[in-house]
């Protein structure tokens, strides 16, 4: 079906184009419920409203898979796209626990942080970052451990005394905190 189906529900500020495909197995048993739900978005485009204009955002691949057994639930959520560089997250979580914990891990390749030109006003915003790591603990109060880094960072703005080069930042996360380090050449 078509993504722009989804409109209702999604903020006006957002538009949708693409075409969702999808199968669905799914069983509930005495002990549970047994099956397979997977999405599959294609290649498409988000559209944002910023500043009364629409920026697109477009992306080659996104999908999600969730797998039920009455023990266990398995989410794989994979995104990519040539500004959105490759993000994938892949996540259990056992549904009788009464936390509903949660484990797993995320990774980031390549995300071109100049979209975040488009959010912030800023003449110019380049550079890339990467970063891996876990997620564990209560689903809706999830630790996240690993490291994300920015690499080739430059802002450009007449606002600034000068511009910004060879930014680096590395981000240490350590669950429900994080360490930042960085340096400007």
């Amino acid at each position: 079906f078509p993504a722009s189906a989804l409109a209702p529900i999604l903020p006006e500020t957002l538009r949708w184009q693409s075409s969702i495909n999808g199968e669905i197995n799914f069983t509930s048993t005495d002990t549970g419920p047994d099956g397979r739900i997977a999405l599959d978005a294609g290649e498409g485009r988000f559209e944002l409203l910023l500043d009364g204009e629409w920026e697109t955002l477009s992306y080659e691949t996104l999908t999600t898979e969730l797998e039920l057994k009455p023990e266990q639930a398995d989410l794989a959520v994979n995104l990519s796209g040539p500004e959105l560089g490759t993000l994938s997250v892949d996540m259990s979580l056992d549904p009788m626990d009464e936390d509903r914990s949660v484990k797993g891990q995320f990774k980031l390749e390549g995300l071109d942080i100049a979209l975040a030109g488009l959010f912030t006003g800023l003449e110019e915003v380049a550079g890339e970052v990467n970063g891996e790591g876990t997620i564990s603990g209560p689903l809706m109060r999830p630790a996240v451990e690993g490291q994300i880094a920015l690499i080739k960072g430059r802002v450009v703005d007449p606002r600034l005394p000068l511009p910004l080069e060879e930014v680096v930042v590395s981000v240490d996360l350590n669950g429900y905190s994080a360490d930042i380090r960085g340096r400007i050449s």
